[in-house]
């Protein structure tokens, strides 16, 4: 398999905690009186944080994915051990 770029579980929560967090601090920030409100552009870099971490997030995705599609096939020729769905239900 070829090598690619992505990320571990680890480093999946990790964003989407970073991500979580910095939208709490936007809501934290709305909530504040006007007199101590930041400027608008602190929003707009705040999203654009999330934005980017969202998409890296998403485009990179699981390390482990290749290697979990390979171990779902299987070979027709080994013996399977699975019945047919009217003999697991007992009738």
């Amino acid at each position: 398999m070829a090598k690619t770029k992505a990320l571990s579980d680890n480093q999946r929560s990790v964003l989407g905690f970073i991500t979580m967090a910095v939208i709490g601090i936007a809501l934290y920030m709305a909530t504040l009186d006007e007199a101590v409100r930041p400027p608008a552009y602190v929003y707009a870099i705040l999203g654009g944080i999330v934005v980017v971490a969202q998409l890296a997030k998403d485009q990179l995705g699981v390390r482990d994915s290749t290697t979990a599609a390979v171990s779902k096939t299987t070979s027709a020729s080994l013996q399977q051990f699975r019945q047919p769905s009217s003999e697991q239900i007992g009738s």
